[in-house]
């Protein structure tokens, strides 16, 4: 098995073919994915274009956002407490619809992070995948690695090579650091409770799939 990490803002290579791709984006897109997809929506799309998530409110869509004050914020906390089942979701990010646009290739592509991770690995060793690219994506507009992100992306490729990989002592750095910046910040509580739940490990066995519907709009659902 052949796996390689890739920041999400670095540019691809143009022979880069791998059998499937893994983004992450801990902090907290891929967290809300999964949060979202508990509540089995009717549909799940990504998008970055305001007229068409606009048009999809308008729709009967529900934004989730920390962008656009258009609906709910990227919180896995308040799409738990929220969003009903069977809703219509349309989710806009800071970094994951963006990663998108620059990454998604004609091969599959999954949503990985803490929460799901090991039913993420599972999949992939069933699967007998031999080239998975593991994309943490970072923060996409200053190309700067997110700790987190690449904290996860590790961890994942170290189960994938069935190495050893502690993490306890990473995550909880993590989580003082946060708690450093909320102090600073005045971070609203959901989102506190979003960050500590961020780096659980396997609270959910839901593996997002994306599947690319337009150049600026991709659809959302789960494997399991």
């Amino acid at each position: 098995m052949n796996v390689k990490i890739r920041n999400g803002f670095d540019i691809s290579p143009p022979d880069r073919t791998p059998d499937i791709s893994i983004i992450i984006d801990v902090f907290r897109a891929s967290t809300t994915s999964l949060a979202i997809l508990e509540k089995q929506p009717v549909e799940y799309f990504i998008t970055n274009d305001l007229d068409l998530i606009r048009n999809l409110i308008g729709n009967s869509y529900r934004l989730i956002s920390e962008v656009y004050d258009l609906g709910i914020d990227n919180s896995p906390t308040l799409v738990r407490k929220h969003v009903s089942r069977g809703e219509k979701i349309v989710h806009k990010t800071t970094n994951l619809t963006t990663a998108l646009e620059k990454n998604l290739l004609s091969t599959p592509m999954l949503i990985c992070c803490f929460n799901n991770i090991d039913s993420v690995v599972e999949y992939l060793l069933e699967n007998s995948y031999s080239s998975i690219e593991i994309i943490p994506e970072g923060k996409m507009k200053t190309q700067m690695e997110a700790p987190e992100d690449t904290l996860c992306a590790k961890v994942l490729a170290n189960k994938l090579k069935k190495e050893y990989f502690e993490i306890l002592e990473d995550a909880d750095s993590l989580l003082v650091n946060l708690e450093e910046k909320r102090a600073q910040k005045n971070w609203p509580q959901h989102f506190v409770e979003d960050i500590k739940q961020a780096v659980q490990l396997n609270l959910s066995d839901i593996i997002p799939t994306i599947t690319k519907i337009e150049s600026n709009l991709f659809q959302v659902s789960s494997l399991k």
